[in-house]
């Protein structure tokens, strides 16, 4: 369903497939939530309109653990779609929440938000499969590295905050800009190749890279984010630059597994280090690996998930 808003094409059609994959929903959750003891909602059942499958479920006797990893709860997150900002009733989130046994959140920022509003919640950072992204062999030290992005057209505009620093720093130093999953951008005085986000080649895209780069705006939609494009550059050993919004200032420690940089001057010191010290890189592809694998392994995050899920049954079996 947010594939079918995100989707390119007129309203009318984007309405559409809303509408058809809406009704799946409701089939399936209505048919399936009888045979289990409790119900997983992630985000949300529906993305437009009031709770109304969440409050179904619950008059029902159905349990609910509530997760979500993004600042939902902010009304304006689809910016270039403005006729739906009147049905995506974000004040849902805090009334899912209240409803829930347990809620799951990604950072503290979304733990603060939930908590406020009653919830009894459970803090797992977002995590990374370790088998699908690997370590690959350690890339020569090429005279053109290659600095990338990778995010989708709706969060290029953080890219587009940094672009100016590009700029700048490919009038003294060589170096190719791979930008994932952005559309049309001015990339103007950048030696630049744009390509599609494509989960076939993900990591293949991935592995091109030398060194990563996260720009945020200091924001209380970015605060919410969960640092998973970060996580991914430090789980195949990109070296990475990243705002210290949010998260990011968790995940990285500055000059130890990768750099924060919380303005243009900053920014370009830092990718201008990287780009010229074989060693720096080397030492943050390294120790950016080591923090995924001991913080933020797909199997440390399952284990707690698992727990949640636990005691949010016995609650339930305890209470009936």
């Amino acid at each position: 369903m947010h594939a079918a808003l995100a989707s390119p094409g007129s309203i009318f059609r984007q309405s559409l497939l809303t509408l058809r994959d809406s009704a799946r929903r409701v089939r399936s959750v209505l048919r399936e939530s009888r045979r289990h003891e409790l119900t997983v909602v992630h985000r949300e059942l529906l993305p437009l309109g009031p709770p109304i499958l969440e409050g179904a479920l619950v008059r029902a006797g159905c349990p609910l653990v509530y997760d979500f990893d993004d600042a939902i709860y902010i009304p304006d997150t689809f910016r270039s779609q403005s006729w739906i900002k009147p049905f995506k009733c974000a004040w849902k989130v805090a009334t899912i929440a209240r409803w829930s046994r347990r809620v799951i959140v990604g950072n503290r920022h979304l733990q603060k938000f939930a908590e406020s509003k009653g919830a009894v919640t459970r803090l797992i950072p977002t995590t990374i499969d370790l088998h699908t992204y690997q370590l690959p062999p350690e890339r020569a030290f090429s005279e053109k590295p290659v600095i990338g992005w990778s995010g989708s057209w709706s969060t290029q505009r953080h890219l587009e905050t940094v672009l100016p620093v590009l700029r700048e720093l490919a009038r003294t130093q060589t170096f190719k800009l791979l930008v994932i999953g952005a559309r049309e951008l001015d990339l103007s005085g950048i030696d630049a190749e744009i390509r599609p986000w494509s989960a076939a080649r993900e990591v293949q895209d991935l592995s091109e890279i030398d060194i990563g780069i996260m720009p945020l705006p200091d924001d209380p939609w970015a605060k919410g984010k969960c640092g998973l494009k970060l996580l991914q550059y430090m789980a195949m050993g990109i070296p990475s630059v990243a705002s210290p919004v949010g998260v990011n200032s968790e995940i990285l420690t500055h000059g130890t597994n990768g750099f924060l940089a919380a303005n243009p001057e900053e920014w370009l010191s830092c990718l201008r280090q990287m780009l010229v010290s074989r060693e720096l890189r080397k030492k943050f592809r390294c120790e950016g690996r080591q923090t995924v694998e001991r913080f933020f392994s797909a199997e440390t995050g399952a284990q707690k998930f698992d727990e949640v899920l636990e005691e949010a049954v016995l609650e339930s079996t305890q209470k009936n």
